[in-house]
């Protein structure tokens, strides 16, 4: 677990991981297309969710509370070892 870290830093995280996840199967040759385009939706999603978290970055001084978009987007991975609870919506 990453100890400090902000919602912002943790989302940019996830949706990096994501990225690299869609660029490999992405280079599948062997792909149906309708694999491929949810894919591609996928990638695409990551881009929408990084202008958000980027447009949200620094709002938030130490202690202030998160917006409800960041913590909406934080959520989808409540699961990961590095979410903190204090993000739950």
């Amino acid at each position: 677990m990453m100890l400090g870290v902000t919602i912002t830093e943790f989302l940019q995280a996830r949706i990096t991981e994501q990225e690299i996840r869609c660029r490999a199967l992405l280079e599948a040759e062997l792909m149906p297309v309708a694999v491929r385009q949810s894919v591609s939706l996928a990638l695409a999603a990551c881009e929408a969710k990084r202008r958000i978290v980027e447009v949200h970055e620094g709002y938030f001084p130490d202690g202030q509370d998160p917006s409800w978009e960041l913590l909406s987007l934080a959520s989808a991975y409540s699961r990961h070892p590095d979410w903190n609870c204090k993000w739950a919506p």
